[in-house]
């Protein structure tokens, strides 16, 4: 296997009870590329991105993000090197879509200047630096999309 792996599971496999879930399984994912990964029903193909994302542990081998071995990252550190997006994802309260993704920059707050913002963009394309609600005057009642408490 060539090429920098974004992650990388070697003989890694998941047993929950009597039931094998994921049977010993090698594989490098590039990093850079899109990686599909398919198959039917049944064939443990959430089971092998739940060991990816870091919410499951395997029983048996070992799982790699960027070289390092997942099981070393703190929540903080593993949330700034992936992003998870379930097939269930169900978000039952009023945020827009706009709010939730600024939501995946909480892991970067307090990681220098780099990362924060002093002005946010609102729905209509302007700039505002009057935080949330937005206040520019365009026509939708949608919050600008500065995180809580980025301005401090």
């Amino acid at each position: 296997m060539s090429g920098q792996a974004a992650a990388e599971l070697h003989e890694a496999s998941l047993r929950t009870g009597e039931r094998q879930r994921l049977h010993s399984t090698t594989l490098h994912i590039p990093a850079g590329q899109i990686t599909a990964v398919i198959g039917r029903n049944g064939s443990g193909k959430s089971t092998l991105l739940g060991l990816l994302a870091g919410e499951l542990s395997p029983s048996a081998g070992r799982i790699t993000i960027g070289g390092i071995p997942i099981d070393t990252l703190g929540h903080r550190e593993l949330a700034r090197r992936r992003a998870i997006l379930t097939q269930d994802t169900q978000v039952s309260f009023g945020f827009t879509v706009r709010d939730v993704v600024s939501w995946g920059r909480t892991p970067w707050r307090g990681a220098g200047p780099s990362t924060s913002r002093t002005a946010c963009t609102a729905p209509c394309g302007r700039r505002c630096s009057s935080g949330p609600p937005c206040t520019c005057g365009c026509s939708t009642s949608t919050s600008c999309a500065r995180p809580r408490g980025a301005d401090r």
